[in-house]
């Protein structure tokens, strides 16, 4: 599990969205990972790039923290085998 509640993107190129958990922490993430998680997706995709903060009022900041560590691997273990 990550330490840091923030996951700061790593290519500046890329946008990056902070998710803020039903417990107000956030989350920056860089947008490879944020659409991973299908919701998300389609928040971002819905609000055509506007939005940067997306509110989870149903997700605490354990369980968004799982989340993220398990898309983040999975995204990295994406990028490896191709």
């Amino acid at each position: 599990m990550f330490a840091s509640s923030s996951f700061s993107p790593s290519s500046s190129s890329e946008k990056s969205f902070t998710l803020k958990s039903s417990d107000n922490k956030e989350f920056i993430l860089k947008e490879s990972i944020a659409i991973q998680f299908e919701t998300i997706k389609r928040i971002i995709e819905d609000e055509e790039s506007t939005i940067t903060m997306i509110p989870l009022l149903n997700v605490d900041s354990e369980t968004l923290t799982m989340a993220i560590d398990y898309y983040s691997k999975h995204t990295d273990s994406k990028k490896i085998s191709e």
